[in-house]
């Protein structure tokens, strides 16, 4: 695959949320996996992407709506319009059940305007050495696991062309951001997006197009907002949204794209069969690759380094961890 220019700044299509900064762009993101995971990451230099509703949160779909009904219990008749619009959508539900997390699925009032968008979720974590994240990959008593270190800036030129421009299509959108977990972020994120509907709509209220509006959001921006239970987790993620529809088109891909591979398919998690994308992504996007605790460092450093150098992956350093578990 062609090289990228790593001082060219991915803008316009990447969406990001407002707490988002350039700087922050530019640090390097870690997705903690399993020795499988990251052999399958490395020689097909290709990422997984998991359908929104198989994730281990059980929350992931629901926790936007809670924080938006908190929010307007705290902000009555601050954004009138849109407060209406909203309980407009989710009036059939019981608020306080819901607030409580009580509820499995949330029954929408869906607008006529309104079409379902699929979203498959990839994460990452701020921290190159976090014992939280390690837990995950305790087998045997024994920490099997590793994370990779990936440059974001080369990471989202995955979704650009040749010529460094955008991918525009109508049948699908890629957000990237670092998710919120307390209250206070929550609810500045909220309220920037309200405030700018208020001022959009405010002159012109059609409640069918607001309503949708309102239903798009939550779908393309509930996987950024957790509860805090979860914050040690320290996520940042990118999300793929298409049609459900798109997804079996025989021309399912990112036309033009730079890798020109995007694959819809399956994989099996504790018995579930999990619908997932597979995205071809750049040898550039390879920053580090850090080892778990415990495992002999000197000799799985080593088949590292070999795996990175025989797969054509350059300047993609190997450490170990530092956390000091005797067992």
């Amino acid at each position: 695959m062609k090289a990228i220019d790593s001082n060219y700044k991915p803008k316009f299509f990447i969406n990001q949320l407002s707490n988002e900064t350039a700087n922050q762009r530019k640090n390097i993101q870690y997705h903690y996996t399993s020795p499988n995971g990251l052999l399958s990451i490395i020689k097909n230099k290709s990422l997984r992407f998991t359908d929104i509703r198989f994730l281990n949160d059980k929350s992931e779909s629901l926790y936007l709506v809670k924080v938006i009904c908190d929010y307007f219990a705290e902000n009555k008749q601050k954004y009138s319009i849109i407060e209406e619009a909203f309980n407009r959508l989710i009036g059939a539900n019981d608020i306080s059940k819901l607030q409580k997390l009580k509820i499995s699925n949330i029954e929408y009032k869906v607008p006529s305007s309104y079409h379902k968008r699929r979203h498959f979720v990839f994460c990452m974590c701020d921290n190159c050495d976090e014992l939280n994240m390690w837990n995950y990959y305790v087998n045997n008593g024994s920490y099997q696991g590793y994370n990779i270190g990936f440059n974001i800036n080369s990471l989202m030129h995955t979704f650009y062309t040749d010529n460094k421009n955008p991918i525009l299509h109508k049948n699908f959108s890629v957000n990237y951001g670092k998710v919120l977990y307390d209250k206070k972020s929550q609810f500045s994120e909220i309220d920037n997006k309200f405030q700018e509907l208020e001022i959009r709509y405010k002159f012109n209220y059609q409640i069918e197009a607001l309503s949708t509006e309102l239903l798009n959001y939550i779908d393309s921006f509930c996987a950024f907002f957790k509860h805090p239970k979860f914050e040690g987790e320290k996520e940042s993620r990118i999300v793929i949204e298409t049609p459900d529809n798109y997804l079996h088109s025989p021309n399912f891909d990112f036309p033009q794209l730079t890798n020109n591979l995007m694959r819809y398919d399956f994989y099996t998690k504790n018995g579930l069969i999990i619908p997932c994308l597979y995205v071809k992504i750049n040898s550039d996007s390879f920053s580090r690759i850090t080892v778990s605790p415990i495992m002999e460092a000197e000799i799985t450093q080593n088949s590292i380094r070999e795996l990175v150098s025989t797969e054509g992956i350059k300047g993609c350093s190997v450490y170990q961890s530092k956390i000091p578990i005797r067992f």
